[in-house]
């Protein structure tokens, strides 16, 4: 399992982002990440000597 905490000081202009629109920002951005895809979608590798 892998938590993640961010810690946000986040505006949209000039106006404090209250703690739903950080969630749904944060929601964004790890499911745009090729990392976060990797972890939720493994992939099975094999591998053979020739």
């Amino acid at each position: 399992m892998i938590d993640i905490t961010a810690i946000m000081d986040a505006t949209i202009d000039d106006i404090q982002l209250n703690q739903e629109q950080k969630s749904a920002f944060l929601d964004t951005v790890c499911h745009r990440c090729p990392v976060h895809d990797n972890l939720l979608k493994p992939t099975l590798v094999t591998n053979s000597a020739a």
